[in-house]
């Protein structure tokens, strides 16, 4: 689809200039008849860098936590209990979310890189209000096992994803959601934003 080829090309142009991100974030998860939500905050780094710190999840063990992943096999977590920290390193296969996916699938590089191989078999849907501000909809057949469409969000003023959707059929619910809000592009993060 042009429209979407040219959306494609807009996309991988911002993203070539982004060396950090930060945004607040949201993801919403169903697996049957369970559910999983978290809200907190993101930051992004070049080459590969991620701090997800969330302050309330339906998961106990999540809502409070910190976890930085620095594009390689592990994940470190950390949570204050009262006066003491716990941090644990984990392997990344040993922490997918409800829906059985790890980081690497699901981080920001992982939502640019899945729409712009999903590009050449791109529906775009236009223009529509997403989580109370108007993003660029596309869809496409997802590489991703268990779901079988997805849709992401384009914000036209920064030509990035703000918003990513899983579906298991292509009229169905969504099953997974992301959303970024308040998107900071290459602005300054803290030195030890990505210490592990």
């Amino acid at each position: 689809a042009p429209a979407a080829g040219r959306l494609a090309a807009r996309v991988k142009a911002a993203y070539d200039r982004v060396a950090t991100l930060a945004a607040d974030y949201e993801n919403v998860q169903h697996r049957g008849r369970k559910r999983f939500t978290a809200r907190g905050h993101v930051s992004f780094g070049r080459p590969r860098k991620v701090r997800f710190e969330f302050t309330d999840s339906t998961d106990p063990l999540v809502a409070g936590s910190t976890f930085v992943w620095l594009g390689g096999p592990t994940l470190t977590g950390r949570k204050a209990v009262g006066p003491l920290v716990y941090k644990r390193a984990v392997p990344l296969a040993e922490r997918p979310n409800l829906r059985g996916y790890t980081y690497d699938q699901m981080d920001f590089h992982a939502i640019v890189t899945a729409f712009l191989a999903g590009a050449p078999e791109a529906r775009w849907l236009g223009t529509s209000p997403v989580g109370g501000r108007p993003l660029e909809l596309v869809e496409y057949p997802s590489a991703l096992r268990g779901v079988r469409i997805e849709r992401v969000g384009i914000d036209p003023a920064l030509d990035l994803p703000a918003y990513r959707e899983l579906r298991e059929t292509a009229d169905g619910p969504a099953v997974y959601e992301a959303h970024f809000r308040n998107v900071r592009v290459n602005g300054p993060l803290p030195a030890d934003t990505f210490d592990p």
